[in-house]
This record gives C-alpha cells, structure tokens and sequence, in this order.
C-alpha cells in the first residue's frame, strides 16, 4: 500500500509510487507541483502527455496549443515524470489561456483554477 494517497485520486493504493512535477508557466507566474500517483493514475498522465505534449529534447517543438492548435499559446507546459524503475522523461508543450486553464490544468494538477484566471 502506498505510504501517501494518490494526488490524483486521492486515495491510497497498492503498487509503487510513481511522480510526476508539471508546471505550467506565463511569464512571471507559473504553477508547480509535485504528484505523487499511483499506477493507473499515473498511466493515465503518462497518456496524455504523449498525445499532448513532445519529448523535451526533440527540437522541433510544436508552438501552437497543445490541445487546440490556436497559434497564440502563451503558456509553457513542462511536466517531469519518473516512472517507477525508469529513467526521468521531460516533456514539453504550449497552451492557450483558455486551455491552459480547463483541459490543461485538469490533466496536470486535478483542477480547473488555472493561471489564466489570475
């Protein structure tokens, strides 16, 4: 069982702790996190950044939303994650401030106040 609920769920589980620190950052305001998750939830993340979201040593990094394609995207989406018993994986995006503070936040932090808002 899991020494902490799971960030994402908020309950506890069986099975390794993985984690995960997303940030999603504008300028001089951001939010940071770090997620500690449990395996599905964990899955889950890892899902979408893959289809979200690109390697952060990939040079050809995509500057329109993430999740919407809107040309302006404003926000930085960085996300490091460390998938029990592998290495680190960094990945890298932009957002729309509309984005950012819907489908972006949900996916990363489990919330929908997003910078955006602020």
């Amino acid at each position: 069982m899991g020494l902490f609920p799971c960030d994402a769920h908020g309950a506890r589980y069986t099975g390794g702790q993985q984690t995960a620190y997303p940030a999603l950052v504008n300028g001089g305001t951001q939010k940071r996190e770090k997620r500690r998750l449990c395996p599905d939830c964990f899955l889950e993340l890892q899902g979408w950044l893959e289809g979200h979201l690109s390697p952060a040593l990939t040079e050809s990094g995509n500057q329109r939303c993430c999740v919407c394609a809107d040309e302006e995207a404003p926000y930085a989406v960085f996300v490091t994650v460390y998938a029990k018993g592998a290495e680190r994986e960094d990945w890298y995006g932009r957002s729309c401030p509309a984005c950012a503070d819907q489908e972006v936040m949900l996916a990363l932090f489990a919330t929908q106040t997003g910078l955006a808002s602020r």
